[in-house]
């Protein structure tokens, strides 16, 4: 067996570092861009508003729900019927309506003969992305809650429809 001199073990040496180098660290790249990509495909403003607004709706101190004028406590059980209406929504959202994104609230209470209240935001948008399931999404929430009105509760349920468009990836 021949033995190496230093510089042919060095030279030897260094290309194996450098094809290790290579090796390792190209294919690792490639992944991350791929990773990233497809976490970028998954992740759109549109996603977050499907799930902010709800919560928005549900658990903001101004919104349709009962808020206790002593302790400030918002009770997301029960809503207050004087509150329930188009312009307290459009606060919560903001006054300029969003071109992707429409909202339909229905409360059903008062026993047997249930009485349905439905407000909107951007009805016209809602109508439309209603009937065209291609390129509309959608997502459904609905709740149990009491209705308070003057001083009286009274059960039912609160439906939440949120209509949006589509990420057009």
């Amino acid at each position: 067996m021949k033995k190496l001199n230093k510089k042919a073990y060095s030279a030897g040496f260094a290309f194996q570092i450098v094809l290790s180098l290579i090796l390792i660290i190209i294919p690792t790249y490639i992944l991350i861009l791929i990773i990233a990509g497809e976490f970028v495909n998954l992740i759109t403003t549109y996603d977050l508003d499907d799930n902010m607004i709800p919560h928005r709706i549900f658990y903001s101190k101004n919104s349709i729900f009962f808020t206790d004028s002593i302790t400030g406590r918002t009770f997301a059980d029960t809503i207050d019927i004087e509150k329930y209406n188009e312009n307290t929504i459009k606060a919560l959202l903001g006054d300029k309506i969003r071109n992707y994104l429409g909202i339909k609230l229905s409360l059903a209470y008062g026993g047997t003969a249930k009485e349905t209240k439905e407000i909107f935001y951007n009805k016209d948008f809602y109508m439309l992305g209603s009937e065209r399931k291609d390129i509309y999404g959608s997502a459904y929430y609905e709740r149990i809650v009491n209705v308070k009105s003057q001083d009286t509760k009274t059960p039912g349920t609160l439906i939440l429809h949120l209509v949006y468009k589509k990420n057009e990836n």
